[in-house]
């Protein structure tokens, strides 16, 4: 199937083509209550101006328009497909989309946390280092004696044993373990 570029279509042609595209703005999905969010001339307008950019209809369509009632529930009609239904609504859509949406939330959610885990780590492992290095540096000036972490064995395998997260898990800050604490 072949179709004329614009230039080489008739006016009525033209007109023709904006009125078939311009009744695929009637009943669009999500909108309730009006078949039709703005007036008629406003969609042959737009239907005009696609048409103008080379939209064209290019098969033959597998759903029809059905104008409601103003007495059914669908007042402003429906689109049904004629050979079979749709594989998915637009209300299962909307919650299959909003599904995913929630999954990959709570999957950033949960790198995030892992991520965050990891941070803390490595902030008690740099500071059973640092205080290992003080300890370190004090005995080296003689000015450890009479502290009251004078038992602290600095040379552990194991820095990071040294430090141990709140026992009632109230903070972020480290507390030192072991040694005599007064």
């Amino acid at each position: 199937m072949s179709f004329k570029q614009w230039a080489d279509m008739s006016d009525e042609e033209r007109e023709a083509e904006a009125q078939a595209v311009s009744v695929l703005f009637i009943g669009l999905p999500g909108v309730v209550g009006a078949p039709l969010v703005m007036g008629p001339d406003y969609w042959v307008d737009v239907a005009r101006h696609l048409v103008e950019c080379g939209v064209r209809l290019v098969a033959d369509s597998i759903k029809h328009y059905e104008p409601g009632t103003a007495w059914s529930v669908e007042g402003c009609g429906k689109w049904c497909y004629d050979s079979h239904e749709p594989d998915e609504t637009y209300e299962q859509r909307i919650a299959r989309l909003a599904d995913e949406e929630h999954q990959n939330y709570l999957a950033k959610v949960e790198e995030m946390k892992a991520r965050q885990a990891n941070t803390q780590e490595r902030v008690v492992q740099a500071e059973a280092v640092a205080f290992a290095a003080e300890v370190k540096r004090r005995k080296a000036d003689g000015t450890f004696d009479g502290s009251p972490h004078a038992g602290i064995n600095p040379k552990l395998s194991n820095p990071t044993e040294l430090f141990t997260l709140h026992p009632f898990g109230c903070g972020d800050s480290p507390m030192p373990t072991g040694g005599n604490y007064g």
